[in-house]
């Protein structure tokens, strides 16, 4: 099983290069790559079938608190995504006041910093 998940992790590292995700960064060696940001980048830049991959290396709880850290607080830029990963992954049942609700907590913790 440990050798499955590092193969899923050079398959998801080497989609993220090919659909150039580490713009920013020189590209990475896929075992050096931390898994918040491997989750992060592929939830926003892969497709359904990769991100399943996800749900088989990482548990659903630490790609559900990334997702809530780094991809929600972005929703005008991924506001479908948000909501189609919401209702499919996380089984949230009202997925716009939920993103609507995070989005304010954030703020707020922005506005006391």
């Amino acid at each position: 099983m440990i050798r499955e998940a590092e193969d899923i992790r050079k398959q998801l590292n080497q989609e993220l290069v090919i659909k150039r995700a580490f713009w920013s960064y020189r590209i990475p060696d896929p075992d050096f790559i931390p898994d918040e940001i491997l989750i992060e980048k592929t939830l926003i830049n892969l497709d359904i079938e990769d991100i399943n991959k996800l749900f088989l290396i990482f548990p659903k709880r630490k790609i559900r608190k990334i997702w809530n850290e780094k991809v929600v607080i972005n929703d005008v830029q991924f506001h479908s995504m948000n909501l189609l990963l919401a209702l499919l992954y996380f089984k949230i049942k009202n997925p716009e006041s939920y993103l609507e609700s995070c989005l304010k907590k954030h703020f707020k913790a922005l506005r006391v910093l």
